[in-house]
């Protein structure tokens, strides 16, 4: 219960993982997820 009102209450912040800014989860399995990226050095 806690988790979810912090998550809540959080504002929503974008990942970064070198040059890439992650986005919403697209696919899950067992042993990884996938998500959106988008690359940030080609806009």
């Amino acid at each position: 219960m806690y988790r979810a009102k912090r998550a809540a209450l959080s504002p929503k912040v974008k990942r970064r993982v070198g040059k890439y800014e992650l986005g919403r989860t697209i696919g899950e399995g067992t042993f990884a997820k996938v998500r959106f990226a988008k690359n940030t050095e080609n806009d």
